[in-house]
């Protein structure tokens, strides 16, 4: 089983301490993208409040905020593409959120999970 401590450490220190979807830097956690069989840091972002209190299905979106997936579909960490897509997923009546995913490329292993 995965060290969970090291993995936050890990996630902490990739994301420069700051939300991985929005810069943010306040109530920071560390998020699972599902599906998650065992923890890993691969499967796990660095999330500020504001996110992390919008990011399950259930929760009511402010659109502007999530602006920030402009820059974060374009991140270099497939948990965090895989975030993004979702999210903007969830936007998607949000013209700039259409627009966005259909200018957004994904590997397939990455659009797969993202699915």
């Amino acid at each position: 089983m995965a060290d969970l401590s090291q993995i936050e450490n890990s996630v902490r220190s990739r994301a420069g301490e700051q939300c991985e979807l929005c810069a943010g830097k306040e109530s920071l956690g560390i998020y699972e993208v599902g599906p998650v069989v065992e923890p890993s840091e691969d499967r796990s972002i660095l999330l500020c409040g504001v996110c992390l209190s919008q990011i399950e299905p259930a929760a009511d979106l402010d659109a502007n905020h999530w602006y920030c997936l402009q820059g974060s579909i374009w991140s270099e960490v497939a948990a965090v593409q895989v975030m993004s897509w979702r999210m903007l997923n969830r936007l998607s009546d949000e013209a700039w959120a259409q627009d966005l995913l259909d200018q957004a490329y994904l590997e397939e292993p990455v659009m797969n999970w993202a699915r």
